[in-house]
């Protein structure tokens, strides 16, 4: 691999884990935001599930698009496994937990979605 290519992949590469981690980092905040404190009441937590509903089927993408990417890396890189074991097996491995993932996240996407829709009409006096 060329030095620019190299230089460039592992910008990407990066960049992915970057992205990966600002999302996790992002739902602990949820986490600590609402793990006490006052209520919330259906108007606010319905914007929240509306992003978090989007956060279940990006993350449907999001892993069977790394399971592709993943499989297709035999075509570009010389693998080999640490213990000696077979990395088309590990890699087949990892592209069946991959696609049990997108299932669940599709899942929870769906979970949300219905959450959501059952307060859309919830209001409050003040």
């Amino acid at each position: 691999m060329m030095g620019s290519d190299r230089e460039a992949l592992e910008a990407r590469e990066d960049r992915l884990a970057r992205l990966a981690d600002d999302a996790a980092q992002a739902v602990r905040g949820i986490n600590h935001v609402t793990i006490t404190g006052p209520s919330l009441p259906a108007p606010s937590v319905y914007e929240v599930l509306g992003s978090l509903r989007q956060l279940g089927y990006g993350l449907e993408q999001a892993a069977l698009q790394l399971s592709d990417r993943l499989a297709a890396s035999p075509r570009e890189y010389d693998l080999y496994e640490a213990d000696g074991g077979d990395p088309a097996a590990h890699l087949e491995a990892a592209s069946t937990a991959l696609t049990q993932a997108a299932r669940a996240a599709r899942e929870l996407g769906l979970m949300l979605d219905g959450a959501q829709s059952v307060i859309a009409g919830q209001g409050y006096w003040s």
